[in-house]
């Protein structure tokens, strides 16, 4: 997400290296709000945390219209390996989901034995990269040191159909407004959205109002 001087943020979300899910405008005109980077981490944690456990939680209904159906056989099959959380779509180890959506950003490992003996390994790399300009959130994950990532986002595309909705767009300019109102007006004056307070003073960025 970039930020430029009286023009509007832009995201770039990525599910792997190389491979860019989502690139859209967040909100306009807040080239005023100043950030600097625990603001950009401040946002590309609410994103992952807020934002993206939505995604998994809608089945990919939150932004866009759902994932592709699984079939019944291979929901099966989820569940007998991986236990009952496995009974979703975007689930299965649910190294792909802690991924995007921890808190935490150590890498996460997982292995299983599926039904015919083998055994298999799923990597996930948490992305959190930010500046005083710009954040980069998602995960790199990989299943045998194959791309998972990459696969899953072929069948059903991780940012579903690319659109941020109006509440997520407004969450995620509160957190900045935040910042905006803080030097502008004090701390004690401010009239935020209470869910986005809460979010913040639950995260160690340090004294986010100096």
């Amino acid at each position: 997400m970039a930020g430029t001087p009286g023009g509007a943020l832009k995201v770039e979300i990525r599910s792997d290296p190389d491979l860019v899910v989502l690139r859209g405008t967040i909100i306009q005109h807040m080239g005023e709000a100043a950030t600097d980077e625990r603001w950009m981490k401040a946002v590309g944690m609410y994103v992952r945390e807020i934002v993206m456990q939505r995604q998994f939680v809608q089945e990919g209904g939150y932004l866009g219209s759902g994932w592709q159906e699984i079939d019944d056989d291979y929901r099966d099959y989820k569940v007998r390996v991986h236990g009952a959380d496995a009974d979703y779509i975007g689930r299965r180890s649910n190294v792909l989901r802690d991924a995007m959506t921890n808190r935490d950003l150590s890498p996460i490992t997982r292995d299983y034995t599926d039904l015919s003996g083998g055994g298999h390994t799923v990597l996930g790399l948490p992305v959190l990269e930010y500046d005083a300009n710009t954040v980069v959130f998602g995960a790199e994950t990989e299943e045998d040191g194959n791309s998972y990532a990459e696969h899953f986002d072929a069948k059903r595309p991780v940012m579903g159909e690319g659109k941020l909705p109006p509440e997520a767009e407004a969450e995620i300019g509160n957190v900045l407004k935040i910042r905006y109102l803080s030097a502008m007006r004090g701390v004690a004056d401010i009239q935020a959205d209470a869910a986005s307070l809460a979010y913040l003073d639950s995260i160690d960025l340090g004294d986010l109002y100096q």
